[in-house]
Order: C-alpha cells, then sequence, then structure tokens
C-alpha cells in the first residue's frame, strides 16, 4: 500500500507541470533555439512561458506572460498578469492587469492595468507608464516619474519622484529628491539618513522624517548571532550535499548535466512545477477521496524543494569549475559542493542580483528534478 502511495505522489508531481500548462505554451520548443528566442506580432498565445538569452516579446498574449532571459524586452501587449525575470529588461507593451519585474536593469514605458512590483539595481518607469494600482519598489537607483493612482512604497539607495502619487508614498532610502513635477497627494513617510531634497515646483505635503538610528551596542552583540547562524546554515548546506552526492552520486550527476545543457526549459518547468503543485494538492484535499493523496503531494513538493536548494549548491560549484577549467565536465567532489555552498553564500547577501541569481538557479534545479522523475516514471 506505501509503494502504491509513494508511486501516486511522484506521478502527481511529475505530472503535475503538464496538467497546469496544458492551456499554456513554452519557447523555446528545442535546444537549439534556447540562445534567442522572438515571438512575432503574428503568433498568438493565450499563456506563454518563455526563456532564453535573449526574449523578445512583440505579439499579443491574451493571458499571462512569464519571461526570463539575460535580456527581455516586452514590446507586444500582455492582456493579464506579467512575470519577468533577467538581467536587462524592457516593457513597452500595455500590460493589462499585475506586473511583476526584477532585473539588474529595468525600464518600463506603458501602462500597467493593475499593481507593479519592481525590484533590481537600476529602475525607471517613464511618465507614459500610469499605474492603474499600487506601486512597490527595492532598487540601488530609482528614477519614477509616471502617474500611480494607489499608494507607493519605495526602497532603496538614490530615489528620484517627479511624478504624481495619488495615495500615500512610504520611502525609505539614503537619498530622496523630489523633482518639479513632483505631485504627492497623500502623506508621505520618508525614513533616510538626511532630510528629503524639493525641487522648485514640486507639489507635495508635509514630509513624516524619520532618521535611520544608528548602530548601538547591543545590535554588535544581534551581529555576532546572526554571523554565527550564517555559519551554520553553511556547514548544513555543505553537509548536505556532501551527504546527496555521496548517496547519489549518479542521481545528481544526471540532474546537474540536465539543468546546464537545457537551462532555460528547466527554468520554465520549474516555474510551472513550483505554480502547480501547490494548486493541485489544494484541490485534492478539497476532495474527500483526494485528500491523503493531496498531503502526500504537498510534502512531497516540499521536500523536492528542499532537495533541490541543496542540488543547486552542487550545480553551482559545477559551473564555477566550468568557468576555471574552460568549459569542460568536471567530476562531481566535496570540493564542487565546497565551492557552490561558498559562493551560494555570498549570493545570499548581495541584494536583489544575488537573491535573482539564487532564485532562477533554484528553479531551474527544481525544473531539472521533475524532468528526472518523469523519465524514471516513463521507464517504469
Amino acid at each position: 500500500m506505501k509503494k502504491i502511495f509513494f508511486a501516486a505522489s511522484l506521478f502527481f508531481a511529475a505530472l503535475a507541470p503538464a496538467i497546469f500548462v496544458q492551456a499554456a505554451d513554452f519557447l523555446p520548443v528545442t535546444r537549439e533555439e534556447a540562445g534567442n528566442v522572438a515571438v512575432g506580432s503574428e503568433s498568438l498565445f493565450h499563456n506563454l512561458y518563455v526563456g532564453g538569452g535573449s526574449v523578445i516579446i512583440n505579439s499579443t498574449i491574451f493571458g499571462d506572460l512569464f519571461s526570463a532571459g539575460g535580456s527581455v524586452n516586452i514590446a507586444g501587449s500582455v492582456e493579464k498578469d506579467l512575470v519577468a525575470v533577467g538581467g536587462n529588461i524592457s516593457v513597452s507593451g500595455p500590460i493589462g492587469e499585475d506586473a511583476r519585474i526584477a532585473g539588474g536593469n529595468v525600464s518600463v514605458n506603458a501602462p500597467i492595468g493593475g499593481d507593479l512590483l519592481l525590484a533590481g539595481g537600476t529602475l525607471s518607469i517613464a511618465e507614459n507608464a500610469p499605474v492603474s494600482g499600487d506601486l512597490w519598489v527595492a532598487g540601488g537607483i530609482v528614477n519614477m516619474t509616471n502617474f500611480v493612482a494607489g499608494e507607493a512604497r519605495i526602497a532603496g539607495g538614490e530615489i528620484f519622484i517627479n511624478g504624481t502619487i495619488e495615495g500615500p508614498l512610504f520611502v525609505k532610502s539614503e537619498k530622496l529628491t523630489f523633482g518639479p513635477n513632483a505631485r504627492v497627494m497623500g502623506p508621505i513617510t520618508f525614513e533616510g539618513r538626511e532630510d528629503a531634497f524639493v525641487q522648485d515646483g514640486a507639489q507635495i505635503g508635509g514630509i513624516n522624517y524619520v532618521e535611520w538610528q544608528k548602530w548601538k551596542a547591543g545590535k554588535r552583540a544581534a551581529l555576532a548571532g546572526f554571523g554565527f547562524i550564517v555559519l551554520i546554515k553553511f556547514l548544513g548546506l555543505l553537509l548536505s550535499a556532501i551527504v546527496l552526492l555521496k548517496l547519489f552520486r549518479k542521481s545528481i550527476r544526471n540532474i546537474v548535466a540536465s539543468a546546464y545543457r537545457t537551462f532555460w526549459q528547466n527554468l520554465g518547468i520549474g516555474i510551472a512545477a513550483l505554480i502547480a503543485i501547490p494548486i493541485i494538492a489544494i484541490i485534492l484535499c478539497a476532495t474527500m477521496i483526494g485528500a491523503y493523496l493531496g498531503m502526500l503531494l504537498g510534502l512531497l513538493g516540499m521536500l523536492l524543494a528542499v532537495v533541490a536548494i541543496i542540488i543547486m549548491v552542487v550545480f553551482l560549484g559545477s559551473l564555477i569549475e566550468r568557468l576555471f577549467n574552460k568549459n569542460k565536465e568536471m567530476p562531481l567532489s566535496w570540493k564542487t559542493a565546497l565551492i557552490g555552498a561558498i559562493v551560494g553564500t555570498v549570493l545570499a547577501f548581495i541584494p536583489i542580483i544575488g537573491w535573482l541569481a539564487l532564485a532562477i538557479l533554484f528553479i531551474t534545479v527544481f525544473g531539472a528534478i521533475i524532468r528526472d522523475l518523469q523519465s524514471r516514471l516513463e521507464l517504469k
């Protein structure tokens, strides 16, 4: 009986992305197309998942668009939600509902029908990109010249506001400047190192300014405790990676190789799986006959996520080894795990860019694990 339940849970975990994305399309279709992906205006898609070195969308998407790449250019319209992740991202086509975008350099030059969430290094929201909902932004340098119908919450290093915000404004930054065309209708709360600079012509009310508190002696102890936690986490990841390599070296080698060879395809499958598995588990739990299977699927999804984090360390280490060995595939060893654990820990301390890199690597490995499960079930 246990074997039946385990096999059934594996089956649903492997099948979940396929069930969820039957009404969706994946690009690229083949490995050869993974470098540059261009979607022409003559193409018709409902929900589209696309990944590649360079992604260009000129088509109208009638549903949701999920895109990831080194550079992402969205010139076509998206009637529902947009999720975009990449190095350089440009959005010049209108978005019907919410947009969630994360990248190194992000430029938004089109209307957003719902909320806009931005994260990255340098972020620019143009005047012709009104936001009908709320605005949430976190970045190093933020330039905002657009209209926001709701509230705005902005955090970053240097922030320049030269647009209109009808709701309240919350800012946390080292430097805040209001340009001559800035208009803020709601209350303003600003937490920073120095007062905001208001240029002539800006129409804003009073600013509730909160100065950043300087470090106190007690915070040094907190920092020491944090460092201890980071060390324990590092050692835990390293030990787990070494143990998994010892017990399942062949399987991990296949997963790492798949993640490297078909990176963008695994990234798309990983996104679909992370969305699909919780939804299917909840649906199963809502039915009497599928409640236990739903709980098993949910637990299996969490287990696969933990395994993906550990294998991600090995994958990251193998990428670094390839980089220093002229792209030559190296055998996986404890050194691979050590390199991956060190680099992964460093990336975790780099805001936005580091977190984004780790998220992409995790999702890609998760997708490779799902594909490995699918291939095993097909063989059986």
